[in-house]
């Protein structure tokens, strides 16, 4: 089984890769948002030497086409692709089919694949494998390339606070996904990599989609009341004596 893992922005530095075989980097959102740490994340695959791949989180009612070579623009080697396809911004069937056709058409020969949780998984709309998201230990009940096991939360499926999400995949193939995110891949997975802003709605990620609203300006700092006399001695009525 292979191990992998899935970063985007959320996870400011890139964890350790030791024992990782592969690695999955958002790259892009829509045709406005590009990760910021995107590169970063595919230098340290490269480094140390595994496969890398691109997602794009696709937004419906935006042109497919347009976000297709926005993804490129901005992850033009990536040696695999995928599209994530979920949530409110969900694509339709159509947008999907344009989206992987602009995609192969723009980088000739990469496999490309989608992301979508097992219930209402969409088979059959373009893609060279399938990146199934089904929680727990059995594998999803369709043909899958990658499988996101589970979501690990903040900690990510590592021992850090800000870890990423593991992945793990079968001998011979691709890996599947879990969410920070772990993977794995089928025994019968064929995929076979060349050799080499605003703010995101979603992300897969546990933590808030939407930005926090800016800071307000600084508060004053309250000075403290000046301390009261010190009395020694005694004291007649209404004297005080310091």
């Amino acid at each position: 089984m292979l191990n992998g893992v899935d970063l985007s922005h959320y996870q400011h530095a890139t964890p350790s890769l030791a024992g990782i075989s592969f690695l999955w980097a958002k790259a892009t959102e829509g045709t406005g948002y590009a990760d910021p740490m995107y590169a970063v994340h595919t230098a340290a695959a490269i480094k140390a030497g595994i496969v890398h791949g691109a997602y794009h989180f696709g937004h419906a009612g935006v042109d497919p086409a347009a976000q297709a070579r926005f993804l490129v623009a901005h992850a033009p080697n990536a040696q695999l692709y995928a599209l994530d396809s979920e949530g409110s911004t969900r694509m339709t069937h159509a947008e999907v089919r344009a989206f992987f056709a602009a995609l192969k058409a723009a980088r000739l020969g990469v496999k490309v694949g989608l992301y979508e949780s097992l219930s209402g998984y969409d088979q059959g709309l373009g893609q060279d494998f399938n990146w199934v998201a089904a929680w727990g230990s059995t594998p999803p009940s369709i043909p899958w390339t990658f499988w996101q096991v589970h979501e690990l939360g903040h900690d990510r499926g590592l021992h850090g606070p800000a870890g990423p999400r593991p992945l793990q995949g079968r001998p011979g193939g691709a890996p599947r996904a879990r969410r920070g995110r772990c993977a794995r891949a089928s025994p019968d997975a064929r995929v076979r990599p060349r050799p080499a802003g605003r703010q995101p709605v979603g992300d897969r990620d546990p933590q808030p989609r939407y930005p926090r609203p800016p800071a307000g300006p600084p508060r004053e700092r309250e000075v403290p009341p000046p301390p009261k006399p010190r009395v020694s001695g005694r004291a007649s009525p209404g004297e005080v004596r310091t």
